[in-house]
């Protein structure tokens, strides 16, 4: 099965921190792959799990300890959660 891209996004937080962040289906199970500034990039398992109020899909981080949730927004923006609450929004690239 091809690769199906969910959505990607740019995670900008000034001049030092700079990622595009795509969340792709593959085989039935979704991933999130990270690209930083400096071309070095991450991939992390991801399950999809009931959206919130506002949410159109969410996926909850399946390696992190810090209980990572990844929604996306009614616009189409990519909202990021800790178990601490709201950490910051991703603006939709397509």
């Amino acid at each position: 099965m091809a690769e199906k891209l969910v959505g990607e996004w740019s995670d900008n937080l000034g001049t030092y921190w700079k990622q595009n962040i795509k969340i792709i289906e593959h085989n039935k199970k979704f991933y999130r792959i990270s690209t930083f500034q400096d071309g070095s990039s991450g991939k992390a398992e991801l399950i999809e799990t009931k959206p919130k109020k506002g949410q159109k899909r969410a996926f909850k981080d399946m390696s992190s300890s810090r209980g990572e949730v990844y929604a996306i927004d009614e616009n189409g923006n990519l909202d990021m959660y800790d178990r601490e609450g709201f950490i910051r929004e991703a603006k939709r690239v397509q």
